[in-house]
């Protein structure tokens, strides 16, 4: 016992740096566990989530346009067991982005900004880190798959300086590593531009053993294409391997055609509904599919010319670039999505300081350094532009935290620190009181209040969770026809709710308003039985 207490005690003093920020993501996390049900995408997961706790088949009974890992990973008790675990989630992905970053960079000073970057922008409300969102999920997700790499014999000499004896056999840790990221990828669809990221890899080995193009021969480049193709497709048949099972999962249970149309082909359909208009027909080419691909290109085409650059930063480069070519792919300007970026800007930003720093230290390197620091300014500045542009508008992190401090100093009651969050929070946590109270089972809500049954712990009537996706899919009928079959005891009609004729009359016939509250009314069924 002694000795593993010693042992433990050698181990906490040699990684100081990682139980400080893991203890800043946990002091920072503090109050996601009190806030109310009121983020809509999270009452969406959650509502999905005990549907499939329920019985319901994913995709065929109940449906959202997401890859299915974030609803499976949505099947928890509870809001507070969901946050609970993207608290593990985040501990562990800090622990992965230290250990890269321990190796990435030799100066373990500078791994400290990955590290800081990394934590703070992914904890923080500023870009909805305090949200169990899609896209932090995916962070980890990515990072194992990373970390995997790491240990393989191309990356430790590519990038690590390691000997080949150092590192274990690359094969069987590469294909893991295509595994985790096509398990990135099936908890949301964007994840694929950092598998794409990956493959960037062994292009930049590839282009930089060509330079110069005249001292290099047919011979050589056959036999580094043939060592390429070998050495990676392990990774390419992990990623295509856990989305096979997926799409063999779900055909298996009856669902094959809906995970296609709702779990896989809808996101294509989702990314141009957005309809944006800058006022210039350059802005908007450059927004447009064929404007964004093409600006993506010459950024991996420079990339891949200069020759500068190092191999490492080109990869941090082209990761970024990936990464806010994803952000983008909707023109939607929700801060969730901005999370994606963070962790490869978090890596460009720390490897152009140690460019920079060692450029100024040798003048060897300076050249570099400048090339360096450059292509980080023009990408830097092409993401703030993105953001201005977009009316990008961040959630106010003084505010999120002073409301806290407010409410645990008595000085904010928390049905006024639920109000801070949305104007539903009363309506929604006193109706939820009385349908949990009435034991109620399926509910409809006409309208987006995915929250209320998350929060009530109703499963929806119908395979839908919200009103837009019914309008967006023109699924009047079925939703209908879903209502009349099941014949809900009661049913919730928000305030804003588009028009559906069809229900109104429904409503008119057989229920009764039962409680008019200031955001949405409760209706009962007539003849049901008084609760």
């Amino acid at each position: 016992m002694k000795n593993f207490l010693i042992k433990l005690d050698k181990f906490f003093d040699s990684h100081t740096t990682l139980w400080f920020f893991i203890c800043l993501v946990i002091i920072l996390r503090i109050p996601n566990f009190f806030e109310p049900y009121w983020y809509g995408d999270e009452g969406i997961y959650l509502t999905v989530g005990q549907s499939i706790r329920g019985g319901e088949k994913l995709y065929t009974e109940i449906v959202d346009h997401k890859t299915p890992i974030i609803y499976y990973l949505a099947t928890v008790p509870n809001q507070f067991y969901f946050r609970v675990l993207l608290l593990v989630w985040m501990v562990v992905s800090t622990a992965l982005v230290y250990s890269l970053s321990r190796k990435f960079f030799k100066n373990k000073f500078l791994s400290w900004i990955t590290l800081l970057l990394f934590v703070v922008f992914t904890t923080i409300p500023c870009f909805e880190g305090n949200i169990p969102n899609g896209e932090l999920f995916v962070l980890g997700f990515v990072l194992a798959g990373l970390w995997l790499l790491s240990k393989t014999q191309y990356l430790a000499k590519l990038f690590f300086h390691q000997s080949q004896n150092e590192v274990k056999n690359f094969h069987p840790l590469i294909f893991l590593a295509g595994l985790f990221l096509g398990l990135g990828f099936l908890t949301k669809v964007p994840a694929l531009t950092d598998f794409a990221a990956v493959l960037l890899i062994p292009w930049f080995i590839f282009s930089t053993s060509l330079l110069p193009v005249s001292q290099v021969s047919l011979k050589k480049i056959v036999d580094l294409i043939k060592n390429l193709v070998v050495s990676w497709l392990p990774l390419i048949l992990g990623f295509f391997l856990i989305v096979g099972v997926s799409i063999a999962y779900f055909v298996i249970i009856g669902s094959g055609k809906d995970y296609l149309q709702f779990g896989l082909l809808y996101n294509l359909h989702y990314t141009q509904t957005w309809q944006l208009d800058l006022g210039s027909k350059l802005l908007n080419f450059a927004f447009s599919m064929m404007g964004k691909t093409l600006i993506l290109a010459i950024i991996l085409v420079a990339s891949t010319l200069i020759k500068n650059l190092s191999t490492k930063l080109k990869f941090f480069l082209g990761w970024s670039a990936l990464s806010i070519y994803a952000v983008l792919l909707s023109n939607r300007p929700y801060p969730h999505y901005f999370i994606q970026a963070v962790l490869p800007l978090s890596f460009l930003i720390t490897n152009i300081v140690e460019d920079v720093i060692r450029g100024l230290k040798t003048r060897f390197y300076l050249k570099q350094a400048v090339w360096s620091l450059g292509s980080g300014i023009v990408l830097l500045s092409l993401g703030w532009s993105i953001f201005t542009t977009l009316n990008f508008k961040p959630y106010s992190t003084n505010k999120y935290y002073s409301n806290f401090y407010q409410l645990a100093t008595g000085e904010l009651t928390q049905e006024n620190y639920y109000l801070t969050f949305n104007e539903l929070m009363t309506d929604n946590y006193q109706l939820a009181k009385f349908l949990k109270q009435a034991q109620t089972k399926n509910l409809f809500i006409w309208g987006t209040n995915p929250m209320l049954y998350a929060l009530s712990q109703t499963i929806p009537v119908g395979r839908f969770t919200v009103a837009f996706h019914i309008q967006d899919l023109g699924v009047y009928d079925e939703t209908f026809q879903a209502v009349t079959d099941l014949k809900p005891k009661y049913i919730v009609v928000m305030n804003d709710a588009p028009a559906f004729e069809k229900l109104d009359y429904y409503l008119d016939e057989l229920y009764l308003p039962n409680f008019s509250y200031k955001y949405m009314t409760l209706y009962k069924r007539i003849g049901t039985t008084t609760d």
